[in-house]
């Protein structure tokens, strides 16, 4: 799996199919952030996160896993300075193979977890929340189904969509919505709070280990 073929243009996409919403989803828990030491990003795409992150903390340490070369190296160049290039770590490759960082205090994934079919999910979350600290925090940014009506209708078919589109296009397993918040129970998280946007379709969720 590699967003290496679609990196270009990606944000475009975003865009017109959902304006500024994911990006309000990313960023809705930024302020959380601030006193924190280190961050781990799973899927850390082209770095708009990354950048509203180094902006707002000047003291954060981060890492960032992404399997797309192109997504990373769009990344860098997004970072402001190199006194803050120097505050994060890339790095190239699968979050399921990789040797993860240590005592992280707080996991990002956002518009990640739905990448993965059922079984690579499970370990990815499994693998993650090693990498967590006991106190850790988790940022949860992804796509949803509204509770009722029209809108959830209409939602499930762009979710097809968009399904469609990445597994051709990226080579992604996964073929509907990851079920994960179980998962993070099982791995002592709570769920804190939780934003929604576009009507419901997307939503961003901070869970805290307790």
């Amino acid at each position: 799996m590699s967003f290496d073929r679609v990196a270009v243009f990606y944000e475009a996409l975003e865009t017109i199919v959902f304006a500024r919403a994911l990006q309000r989803a990313r960023t809705a828990f930024i302020p959380q952030l601030g006193d924190c030491g280190h961050v781990l990003i799973g899927g850390s795409g082209n770095g708009r996160f990354l950048a509203a992150l180094l902006a707002t903390n000047p003291r954060v340490r981060v890492t960032c896993i992404d399997a797309s070369a192109k997504m990373i190296a769009m990344a860098k160049e997004r970072i402001a300075s190199e006194q803050q290039l120097a505050r994060v770590t890339f790095i190239n490759a699968d979050v399921l193979t990789t040797e993860l960082p240590a005592d992280c205090d707080f996991i990002v994934t956002n518009f990640f977890l739905d990448c993965f079919d059922a079984q690579q999910l499970r370990c990815t979350v499994d693998r993650l929340a090693c990498a967590a600290s006991k106190n850790a925090q988790w940022i949860v940014a992804e796509f949803a189904l509204p509770p009722r009506g029209v809108v959830r209708a209409a939602a499930r078919l762009l979710v097809r969509l968009m399904y469609l589109f990445f597994r051709l296009a990226t080579g992604i397993t996964a073929n509907r919505l990851p079920s994960y918040q179980a998962l993070l129970r099982v791995n002592g998280f709570r769920r804190v709070t939780a934003r929604r946007f576009f009507a419901g379709m997307v939503v961003s969720e901070l869970w805290r280990r307790s």
